[in-house]
């Protein structure tokens, strides 16, 4: 991991002491090779990343359809623990103070409620997706992981809009960096269901 950071030039996004945010993919509320995150992924990102700042926040939203709170999402994934072990704020999105937000660009006419802690707070947001075949459009990289960052449970209410909210949501966030965590990906019928592969 760290290779592929300096291949970057990491050190000249993240200054030192920048505000970070990380948005892992906890989209099921066990860990699940190929479709969720893994946490030894996470603790390793977290003890690279201190070197560099002490501002860093890990944070996912409630599983959608009010399938699950994030906390438990974290309980399983052993959150709690790594992210104490590294000193890094640890939130649930769905919990933060949110507004609805007017997406830039060609999906001006869109509005998105985001949290006020990614419009507002953060310096370097960083994404860590897992690669993964998804059922509807066909692979799922790191530009939909961005979906979790809506707060509500209820977010199926932006898929008729979902191509213009997607890309705006990126336009705004701006993610700095792309993580993928390649120790699994998921094949088949994706993005919950489907055949992991170890990579």
């Amino acid at each position: 991991m760290l290779e592929g950071l300096e291949w970057i030039g990491w050190k000249g996004i993240i200054k030192e002491n920048s505000r970070v945010f990380i948005k892992p993919n906890f989209t099921y509320p066990l860990h699940k090779p190929g479709v969720t995150t893994t946490p030894a992924f996470v603790d390793t990102l977290l003890g690279v990343l201190k070197t560099r700042t002490s501002n860093l926040t890990v944070g996912e939203s409630d599983g959608g359809y009010h399938g699950f709170q994030a906390e438990v999402g974290f309980r399983h994934h052993g959150m709690y623990e790594i992210c104490e072990k590294h000193g890094a704020k640890l939130v649930s999105l769905s919990r933060l103070p949110s507004e609805m937000v007017r997406m830039p660009g060609d999906s001006n006419k869109l509005v998105v409620e985001l949290p006020r802690l990614l419009t507002e707070e953060v310096d370097v947001f960083i994404t860590v997706p897992v690669p993964k075949i998804h059922s509807i459009f066909g692979i799922s990289v790191a530009i939909k992981n961005q979906w979790g960052c809506i707060p509500s449970t209820m977010r199926l209410v932006y898929h008729p809009m979902y191509p213009k909210a997607i890309v705006g949501m990126n336009q705004l966030l701006k993610p700095q960096i792309c993580l993928t965590d390649a120790t699994y990906a998921l094949d088949n019928s994706g993005p919950l269901v489907g055949e992991p592969v170890r990579m």
